[in-house]
């Protein structure tokens, strides 16, 4: 077995994203990279959605997300995505949590957090059911 140090990293090419975007939030779950909201070219948040899959070196479109925001914190646990926050279409930070189940393709709003957030990251570390997230934010 390789020690850690033995281990390289290689930067690779993939397709451009098929949205231009800034701003956007970034999450792995289940093999897949997601890229969740953002801004367009003109700074306005949107409510755009996508995945990448390296295996087959493509894009997909996916359902737009509930709520347009830029910069949303975004966390992976369990087959599903947690956005939290961000910045709405009015430059204000957003209390509002959304989940997507990867396998029912499908968000869902959650209850609202107690603050608006904006400008926030967040890390799970173990194991955590999704729905702990939205309670800890939430309550």
């Amino acid at each position: 077995m390789a020690a850690e140090s033995d281990i390289k990293s290689v930067w690779q090419s993939v397709k451009p994203m098929p949205t231009k975007r800034v701003y956007s939030s970034l999450a792995i779950c289940d093999g897949q990279l997601y890229v969740v909201g953002g801004c367009d070219s003109s700074g306005t948040p949107f409510d755009s959605f996508e995945s990448y899959r390296l295996d087959r070196d493509r894009w997909y479109r996916l359902g737009n997300m509930p709520t347009k925001r830029a910069c949303p914190c975004v966390l992976a646990a369990d087959g599903k995505l947690v956005a939290m926050g961000g910045v709405s279409t009015t430059q204000q930070p957003l209390n509002v949590v959304e989940m997507y189940d990867v396998a029912e393709k499908e968000w869902t709003q959650q209850d609202v957090m107690k603050d608006s957030l904006m400008g926030m990251s967040g890390v799970v570390r173990g194991m955590i059911e999704p729905a702990s997230i939205v309670d800890m934010l939430c309550s």
